[in-house]
């Protein structure tokens, strides 16, 4: 299944038309704070980039390959060889000839019979489909909000079922979360505060520790206030197992980032830590 992928060292791309794939490009934004992803790990593609989102900024493509989103800067960066990317059936076929790893979502609509002939024919191309059916009597605007929210549960079955294969779930939480803003410092400490069983005043000191990559803190760390310490933190990665690291076994920071980079799978690397 394409949530493997992760964990194989590749990646997992939505391509998608319409509001729908706008859900795939949410998706993916959401994993870079929730699992500490990289960008590349996860990414969504719209069809029309961000002439079909109207963004006030109009593209936003010159500030990183990361803001490059449409089919065809999939077409380039993804699969630079393949040409002529359109509609569905035309995408699919792009990307079988380059990897069987393809798998397709898509709704039907009971009585038509026009889009179940498309339907087949991907069918043929995707090692695996996911046909949500619908009933031709509900309202068209109440079948597209079905349409949308059925999506983003697929999608985030997806998202999440690849970074647990990657192992950056322990004990059933995302412990790989950034730090990058208050809410998620604070998430930070409380996390470290359930894994270890230690005062909320500790958790936050081997926090620290660990975003200033320091065995010591100095006043004007401990002094510093949260957006500091979340700028700090934002270029930082494994922040939150390295913290949970030291907190339980008492190593340097530098002796638990040794740890966890002969162990790129952060459940495991814990795990073997503590044992």
């Amino acid at each position: 299944m394409n949530i493997e992928s992760l964990r194989c060292g590749r990646r997992v791309c939505y391509l998608g038309w319409g509001s729908l794939a706008v859900l795939g490009l949410i998706d993916a934004s959401e994993c870079n704070p929730t699992f500490g992803a990289d960008s590349e790990d996860i990414r969504g593609f719209v069809s029309g980039g961000f002439q079909q989102l109207h963004n006030n900024e109009g593209p936003l493509t010159s500030l990183g390959r990361q803001f490059c989103i449409s089919h065809e800067d999939f077409q380039r960066l993804v699969l630079p060889h393949l040409n002529d990317v359109g509609d569905v059936e035309k995408v699919a076929r792009a990307v079988r000839g380059r990897t069987s790893n393809l798998h397709a979502v898509y709704h039907h609509t009971d009585g038509d019979t026009a889009a179940a002939g498309q339907q087949d024919d991907i069918n043929k191309l995707c090692l695996s489909t996911l046909k949500i059916p619908w009933p031709s009597s509900a309202s068209e605007s109440l079948v597209h909000m079905q349409w949308e929210l059925s999506t983003k549960l697929v999608l985030n079955a997806v998202s999440t079922g690849a970074h647990i294969l990657k192992g950056k779930i322990y004990q059933n939480h995302m412990i790989d979360v950034q730090v990058t803003n208050s809410k998620l410092y604070r998430r930070a400490t409380r996390l470290l505060q359930k894994l270890s069983g230690r005062p909320e005043s500790r958790c936050e000191e081997f926090l620290l520790r660990a975003i200033y990559r320091a065995d010591e803190l100095t006043c004007d760390i401990t002094s510093s206030d949260i957006t500091a310490r979340t700028n700090a933190a934002r270029d930082r990665t494994t922040v939150v197992p390295l913290a949970l690291v030291c907190l339980l076994t008492g190593c340097s920071v530098s002796e638990a980032e040794s740890h966890l980079e002969q162990q790129p799978i952060i459940r495991e690397a814990v795990e073997a830590c503590l044992s």
